[in-house]
């Protein structure tokens, strides 16, 4: 997985896959922006995750 700063400086062209944003976490799975939720999110591998007020 590309860090934050990695994934800036890679042209898209050189990524082997979208990226997967977990919006609110795993929100489908557990209460939206809980810790169970963010941890959800990761495990299924999700880039990036929206935080509360991003």
């Amino acid at each position: 997985m590309l860090s934050w700063s990695q994934a800036q400086k890679a042209p898209w062209s050189e990524r082997t896959r979208p990226y997967v944003i977990g919006h609110r976490g795993a929100c489908a799975y557990f209460p939206d922006h809980s810790a169970a939720s963010y941890l959800m999110a990761i495990e299924q591998g999700a880039d990036f995750i929206e935080g509360p007020g991003t």
